[in-house]
């Protein structure tokens, strides 16, 4: 965020942002009253290194790792391709992104066709038959057009139309660039001209079209939302916008949004949700033959970026060598890190299906469901006697939890690969093309469609977890089921800390600032508040927020709490839920649970990406959400001593609770 009047300090807590590498050495102490994330993590924060190609090192990274390790393990094994289709898909693509000698041979000719089909266009009414093709990669540069259940009748799916992005990431520092913005143009300005010069354009071609980019980019940045404009409460409203196709011609203009919706086979879709109509007037409006040049040119570099990792080891050098100069990285990402992370994103659910039929144990499963009931329970007391809110909001806030789906370890409905192949010679890039050509098929498919509730948003083997307004369900994947986040052998205090957490943090999101706007059915906008108590909602939300906002991160700049306050108030509701637990079983060491929800976010990153998620991550630094949320719970105090005067000291009148 940027630092304004509207966010200066306004107490008196100052804890030294360990989050930055280097920040903490073999001399540094810490007293856990005054630091506690810092004193916790002491000896991990001065003996972690972030790994060759990362930015950042931290417990998820870790327990990536472990997964990473096993799902490498499996596409090395010479019988994986006999076990299903889908693993002779997934190690096949293993095979070729690991065949760096063939894509040296090939150099940058997998994709000659793409960039000769944009250079040959000569008007507008070509570049118009171009973006109306069936290439993906044509019809998704400039329009993000996704399936997915309709906000305000979650039973069925729905277009989603939406800007696909900038290589700025934030719109708004095509407003009002900032020292991270101005650090990353001057490393895309670079690569791109060199990606360009490296596909054969003259130093002066490729000078012009860099500067033709980033032209393009700000007229229709311009009129986008920035990533501070989620912080906004009318922001899901203001961003579901009804429209037909027919409507949707009227304001697109020149500009081909109804041949590219066909080219994706989403042109049959009874409704669409145009998620920034100012969006779409301003590409209309610079979609001509003034402009066309410049077209080619955001045409040109995004399909360099989207495979220059697929090429050959030059390319794939030269981008490593960007990331670094965006974002800090360390070094070059290992070359089978990088076919695991492509493994992932293209099929991520073919050789997820394989990772938990050996990895998730029928036991862990069972664990871990019955923590998500006991959280439910507990929850539904919190929620009972939540004395601010009117009985009648208490009764609707408890028929949403009790109607809240649970899913844990991985889905019951599998994608059906068995229509996509690879030719026999296919290159990576061919590879690339095929799935994401199912893939687009599998998505119109949805159109009109009842939504698949049992279809996932992420494989499974992702270490992460989530909370879906739309069909109210939290979602805890196997891959964090791993490290400490969960262990079989750990005391529940531990595990409490870890993965019971993070379920009382998913639960929370039901309730937080924006999924409290959904119903028990997943639908936007049947409030079941009363306007007093949403009112009465906002005040705390807001105080919370405030509090954040008051606390520096880096020099000069302070948290922005209004952006990050649906995942602050879930941290706090987490460990708030783990805490009242704690407070139900006999000789519960309060000590041992608080110290692994500190080992929780742990982490180490580059100067460069502490800045970067300053301003575009919704989430807090990482030692502010050990600290943040420890400093509002009483256990804590009594836990370790913590006293008037003590770095980690809040008055208790101070102290912030949502649920």
């Amino acid at each position: 965020m940027r630092q304004d009047e509207t966010h200066q300090p306004i107490h008196g807590t100052h804890w030294k942002n360990t989050d930055i590498a280097g920040a903490v050495s073999k001399e540094s102490a810490f007293r856990l009253q005054d630091d506690f994330h810092a004193a916790v993590n002491r000896n991990w924060l001065v003996q972690a290194e972030i790994h060759p190609g990362n930015s950042s090192e931290s417990s998820f990274w870790e327990v990536m790792r472990t997964v990473e390790k096993r799902i490498i393990g499996l596409l090395e094994e010479k019988t994986l391709a006999a076990e299903s289709h889908e693993a002779e898909l997934a190690q096949a693509l293993w095979n070729a992104f690991l065949d760096m000698p063939r894509r040296n041979t090939l150099g940058i000719e997998p994709i000659k066709t793409y960039l000769n089909r944009i250079e040959h266009v000569s008007s507008v009414e070509e570049m118009r038959t171009l973006l109306g093709s069936d290439a993906y990669l044509f019809t998704s540069v400039f329009v993000s057009a996704e399936v997915f259940a309709d906000k305000k009748d979650s039973l069925n799916n729905v277009v989603y139309l939406d800007p696909s992005g900038f290589t700025l990431s934030d719109p708004d520092e095509y407003k009002n660039m900032t020292d991270q913005g101005r650090r990353m143009k001057a490393a895309n300005d670079a690569y791109f001209a060199w990606l360009l010069e490296r596909a054969g354009y003259s130093k002066e071609e490729a000078a012009t079209d860099v500067e033709s980019i980033f032209a393009l980019e700000t007229a229709i940045a311009l009129h986008c939302f920035g990533v501070a404009d989620q912080a906004r409460d009318d922001f899901e409203e203001l961003t579901y916008n009804v429209r037909t196709l027919d409507e949707l011609k009227q304001e697109s203009g020149a500009f081909p949004l109804a041949d590219i919706l066909a080219a994706q086979g989403l042109d049959g879709a009874k409704k669409y949700i145009l998620g920034e109509p100012e969006w779409l007037e301003a590409l209309a409006q610079v979609f001509d033959a003034d402009h066309l040049e410049d077209f080619k040119a955001w045409m040109k570099i995004r399909t360099l970026m989207r495979f220059a990792g697929y090429l050959d080891q030059t390319c794939y050098d030269r981008r490593e060598q960007w990331n670094h100069e965006r974002i800090g990285s360390v070094g070059a990402t290992p070359l089978k890190r990088r076919a695991y992370q492509t493994i992932e994103g293209l099929l991520g659910m073919a050789i997820g299906r394989v990772y938990v039929e050996r990895y998730l144990t029928p036991e862990t499963k069972a664990d871990v469901e019955s923590m998500v009931r006991s959280v439910i329970e507990t929850y539904h007391d919190r929620l009972s006697h939540a004395e601010w809110l009117s009985s009648a909001t208490r009764d609707k806030a408890c028929e949403k939890l009790d109607a809240l789906t649970v899913r844990v370890g991985y889905p019951t409905s599998w994608p059906n690969y068995d229509v996509l192949t690879f030719q026999l010679d296919a290159s990576l890039v061919d590879m690339y093309m095929a799935i994401t050509a199912f893939e687009q098929a599998r998505e119109a498919k949805k159109v009109n469609q009842p939504v698949n509730r049992e279809e996932w948003l992420m494989s499974p083997q992702t270490v992460n977890a989530y909370y879906l307004p739309t069909d109210n369900s939290i979602n805890i994947l196997a891959g964090i089921l791993n490290g400490v986040f969960y262990d079989p052998k750990a005391s529940r205090e531990e595990n409490m800390g870890g993965i019971g957490m993070v379920i009382g943090h998913e639960i929370t999101h039901a309730f937080d600032k924006n999924g409290s706007l959904y119903d028990k059915n997943g639908n936007l906008g049947n409030s079941w508040w009363t306007e007093e108590d949403r009112a009465a909602f906002k005040q705390r939300t807001d105080a919370v927020a405030r509090y954040w906002n008051g606390i520096e991160v880096l020099p000069g700049n302070n948290m922005n709490g209004d952006l990050c306050v649906g995942e602050i108030v879930a941290d706090l509701g987490g460990v708030t839920c783990m805490t009242q637990i704690g407070r139900g079983i006999e000789g519960f060491d309060f000590a041992k649970m608080f110290k692994a929800y500190a080992r929780d976010w742990r982490t180490i990153e580059s100067q460069p990406l502490a800045e970067y998620l300053l301003i575009n991550d919704v989430h807090p630094p990482a030692h502010l959400r050990t600290n943040g949320t420890v400093q509002q719970i009483d256990e804590f105090y009594e836990a370790f001593d913590v006293r008037p005067g003590d770095g980690m000291w809040l008055d208790p009148e101070e102290r912030l609770a949502v649920w």
